[in-house]
């Protein structure tokens, strides 16, 4: 149809007209230059009969009534603090969901009975349909609609005279927030007060996430940005040591393979968050195979026309980056799309960036212990101890994290003070391992 029809048509469903877009170019104008006009929501039957005649967040018509609402929920209503204080709510309608997902057999019948369940009415797309109410679905949606109003209402009344005896210590919920912020009657030109409450409530303060894309790629930039950096700006560019880093990589990621059946085999699951000292020397003996698998990659894998100086940073470039993609890019993708962005993640960027220089660090002591033989006789315990520390740093920081108490911000800052001391010493180190020029 659109080799026939170009990029940009509209076919009529119903009496609904309905815009296709074959083209990124178009998609990318209704979303920007022409966003608005397509940011209104088409009024249905569930929206007027259970949405309080399209009061509700979620079935609300673009315009000034939506833009408040949106600016409240956003900002008043799923605020960090207000979601810890009311994530019990949501895990137990979860965990209820489920109970009630898992009596059914997952099978062709389950499925038909679930898009059923999902289904929406002829209605919608033949309005004069309505009249006739095919199905009985209409009757039903009214009947629903009386029974969540007559709760609703209980609700408002029983939080309005806890509101005014002053026995309401704060804003505890959705409701309390509503009644405070909607005293001004800003909404009374489409929706009365009791009805905006009651639609925001019942509809749960449904609110855009505020985490945007730009700061998705910020993130993501501060998070695997150096690493390009330091490609770039050595001469492993120069040398072509992609496939090295490369190699590097499927090393690292068969490595966390072992290392995770190991975990999953000598360690149990911890019954709260203290630190147990027996299971964090357990795992940093079982971290120790992160030293096995660096091995095989700067002594096993084959480099070609590239010298031990470049041999290394290749290697523990494509480590470190394995290790940012494999711990870092779900968490930054799952929080791109949460309700709010957070410090943690800027955060969790500047962790990638020491866990960077520590790998660097351990794969030049590395090439030191594995590949460089004549090495002076006194350094030798030296490289050693460093390289067992930069092995434990996990460890380290685990116990000052769960051991001591330390906040997140402040373990990042360890790793940082102490990834630039150990790059400091162990440039030392290789330095003072360099033959002499003749």
């Amino acid at each position: 149809m659109a080799d026939k029809h170009g990029p940009v048509f509209i076919l009529r469903l119903g009496s609904r007209r309905t815009l296709v877009v074959s083209s990124w170019e178009v998609a990318k104008e209704c979303f920007t230059i022409n966003d608005k006009a397509l940011s209104s929501r088409p009024a249905n039957a569930a929206a007027r009969h259970l949405g309080y005649n399209m009061a509700m967040f979620g079935f609300a018509p673009y315009g000034s009534y939506w833009r408040s609402l949106c600016k409240i929920s956003t900002t008043e209503l799923l605020s960090n603090a207000r979601l810890d204080m009311l994530k019990h709510v949501m895990s137990g309608e979860i965990d209820i969901y489920m109970l009630e997902r898992a009596a059914h057999t997952i099978n062709v019948s389950a499925m038909i009975t679930i898009a059923h369940q999902l289904s929406s009415v002829p209605s919608d797309m033949f309005p004069w349909l309505e009249w006739f109410d095919l199905g009985g679905h209409v009757k039903a949606m009214k009947a629903a609609a009386k029974e969540m109003d007559s709760v609703m209402v209980s609700l408002l009344e029983e939080h309005k005279e806890m509101r005014a005896s002053g026995l309401a210590a704060g804003d505890r919920d959705f409701m309390y927030v509503m009644l405070s912020l909607t005293e001004s009657d800003q909404f009374k030109e489409l929706h009365d007060k009791d009805t905006v409450i009651k639609a925001t409530s019942l509809g749960g303060g449904e609110a855009r996430r505020t985490m945007t894309v730009f700061h998705f790629f910020n993130c993501a930039i501060l998070t695997f940005g150096p690493h390009v950096v330091y490609y770039s700006a050595t001469p492993l560019s120069e040398y072509d040591t992609v496939g090295t880093s490369v190699k590097a990589a499927v090393v690292y990621l068969a490595t966390a393979l072992v290392k995770l059946v190991c975990l999953a085999t000598f360690l149990k699951v911890p019954e709260n968050d203290n630190f147990d000292p027996y299971q964090e020397l357990l795992k940093a003996m079982i971290g120790f195979i992160d030293v096995a698998g660096l091995y095989f990659a700067l002594t096993q894998l084959t480099h070609r026309n590239i010298s031990q100086n470049h041999k290394f940073q290749a290697v523990g470039l494509g480590w470190a980056f394995a290790d940012s993609v494999l711990h870092r890019l779900a968490p930054l993708w799952i929080g791109a799309r949460g309700l709010e962005f957070t410090w943690e993640y800027i955060f969790q960027g500047l962790e990638a960036n020491a866990n960077l220089v520590l790998n660097l660090s351990l794969a030049a002591l590395g090439s030191l212990m594995w590949l460089r033989k004549n090495k002076p006789k006194t350094l030798i315990p030296i490289i050693y101890a460093f390289a067992g520390i930069l092995a434990t740093m996990p460890s380290i920081t685990s116990y000052l994290s769960r051991g001591l108490g330390w906040h997140f911000p402040e373990v990042v800052g360890f790793e940082l003070i102490s990834s630039l001391v150990m790059a400091f010493f162990s440039w030392q180190l290789f330095s003072a391992c360099q033959k002499p020029s003749t």
